[in-house]
Order: C-alpha cells, then sequence, then structure tokens
C-alpha cells in the first residue's frame, strides 16, 4: 500500500536528534466478527532533545489504515497514531496479522512497526 503523507508542519533545525518510542508495538484484538471494525490508539512519544518528523507511515494490507494526529512532535511531545482494521475487507476468516510501518527522522530508529493480530469469525 501505498505511504500515508504525515501532516508535516514547523521546521526542522539541525542539533540534537529525536528519539521515537511507540507505546506498544503490538495489538491482539482477539476475535470478531466481519462486521465489527477494530480502531485501536497507540501514542507516539518524542523522548529525545530534537523534533520527531514522521516522515510517512503505510500499512501492509489494504484492508488496515492508519492516521497520525502530527507529523512533526517536539522533544516530549506525543502525537496519536489510530489504526482501523476493516475484517470484511477481503471476507477472509480466521487468523489475520496486520502492520503499520512508521519512517522517522530517528537516526537510532528510523523504522518502527505496530502489528495487529487476530481471528475474524464466520459470517
Amino acid at each position: 500500500m501505498a505511504p500515508s503523507e504525515a501532516p508535516l508542519t514547523g521546521s526542522l533545525a539541525e542539533g540534537p536528534p529525536p528519539d521515537i518510542e511507540i507505546s506498544t508495538t503490538y495489538y491482539d484484538f482477539g476475535s470478531v466478527h466481519p462486521s465489527e471494525e477494530v480502531i485501536q490508539e497507540f501514542t507516539v512519544r518524542n523522548l529525545g532533545q530534537g523534533d520527531l518528523a514522521v516522515t510517512s507511515f503505510y500499512t501492509t494490507c489494504g484492508c488496515t489504515t492508519a492516521d497520525l494526529s502530527a507529523g512533526i512532535i517536539p522533544p516530549g511531545g506525543q502525537a496519536t497514531l489510530t489504526i482501523y482494521f476493516d475484517p470484511d475487507f477481503h471476507e477472509v476468516v480466521g487468523e489475520v496479522e496486520r502492520g503499520v510501518i512508521i519512517e522517522s527522522n530517528d537516526p537510532d530508529e528510523p523504522v518502527v512497526e505496530i502489528w495487529l493480530h487476530g481471528i475474524v469469525l464466520e459470517r
């Protein structure tokens, strides 16, 4: 799936590096009926001393989409990443695992992944 453009605002100055932290990188949503959309929020924090720029984020499948509340996160700040999983998108039954990949200017961890796992029940 094509990368989503994060809403970049502000300017990035040369200086101390950012440090990305995700509240959790794995979420098990359990069993869901195909008509139930799964929505889960994750916190993206900047523990570094410089602005964290999320340059892109994308999902591993069309059944999963994501929204990020801010593309630039100041030192000590945070943003909310909301992930939506549509279990009826492919009409698949059984175990599924979908991911969201986040790319940023964190020099030590420029790519982070969040994975969702669960079971789609029969209709």
